[in-house]
Order: structure tokens, then sequence, then C-alpha cells
């Protein structure tokens, strides 16, 4: 009994060997396209995070390049106000250096010239008497 149960199921399976092939053949199928579908997606997300980074990347050279350019010109700015400081400084202390040596020379011209006079007329004086 057992063994023509045995070989009717063989015989089933032999039988059944064909639809059973075409059974794999359409699970392999399946396997493929969803293998295929997945690695399509794969290569967009792949692909869209490459042009994300690329995006980020050039975005931080721009910063990096306007930031550094800032800075040159903060930079600049801030040596031509010294200069500009420096120099305002030196042309207002030699103004007044020579303002002060212009007073101090009038000073003693009008103080020569005062005591000249004084004397020019001590002396008429003395000779009138």
């Amino acid at each position: 009994m057992r063994s023509s149960l045995q070989v009717r199921v063989n015989k089933d399976r032999l039988s059944n060997s064909s639809s059973s092939s075409l059974v794999v053949i359409v699970i392999l199928e399946v396997v493929v396209k969803d293998l295929v579908e997945i690695v399509v997606i794969v290569v967009h997300v792949v692909g869209v995070v490459v042009i994300v980074v690329i995006v980020v990347v050039v975005l931080v050279v721009v910063v990096v390049v306007v930031v550094v350019v800032l800075v040159v010109v903060v930079v600049v700015l801030v040596v031509v106000v010294v200069v500009v400081v420096v120099v305002v400084v030196v042309v207002v202390v030699v103004v007044v250096v020579v303002v002060v040596v212009v007073v101090v020379v009038v000073v003693v011209v009008v103080v020569v010239a005062a005591a000249v006079v004084l004397v020019q007329v001590v002396v008429i004086n003395l000779y009138n008497l």
C-alpha cells in the first residue's frame, strides 16, 4: 500500500514538474522584477543624494568664499581708516607745531620791536634832558 502510494506521489510529481518549473519561473520573474525595481529605486536615491551633496558642497564653498572676501574687505577698510587717522593726526600735529612756532616768533618779534622802541624812547628822552 505504501509503495503504490509512493509511486502515485512520484507520478504526480513528474506530471507536476512542468507546472512546478513554471511556478519557479514565475517566482523568479517576480523576484527579478522586484530586484530591478529595488535597484532602480536605489540608483535614483543615490543620484538624489549625490546631487544634494554636490549642491551642499557648492553652497559651502560659495559661503566660505563670500566670508573670506568680506573679511579681506573689512581688513582693508580698517587698514585704510587707520592710515587715514594716522595721516590726519600727523597733519594736525604738524599744523599745531607750525602755528605754535609762528606765534612764538611773532611774540618774540613784537617783544623785540617793543624793546627797541622803548630803548629809543629812553635814549631820546635822555638826550633831550
